[in-house]
């Protein structure tokens, strides 16, 4: 269980890619509204519903409730790159 914990935290891809997007371009391009509106939205809407029934609903392990926690990363990624 350890090694799938550390195979899931070591993969910060995604949520890199979104500090840049999201961190310094688009709020240098004066998106600072959008980028607001997009991390509220794909934290509370996508994040917290999903990690909460994934951990009190189906009662999966740790490293399974932070995996699909960042699905929210993809979806913000995906939202700031259109």
């Amino acid at each position: 269980m350890g090694q799938l914990c550390l195979l899931v935290f070591a993969g910060p891809v995604v949520k890199v890619a979104n500090m840049i997007l999201a961190g310094s371009v688009l709020n240098a391009g004066g998106e600072s509204h959008f980028v607001l509106v997009m991390e509220s939205l794909a934290t509370w809407v996508v994040g917290a519903p999903t990690a909460f029934a994934a951990a009190f609903v189906f009662s999966f392990t740790v490293w399974a409730v932070f995996l699909l926690l960042s699905l929210a990363e993809v979806v913000r990624l995906a939202v700031g790159w259109r």
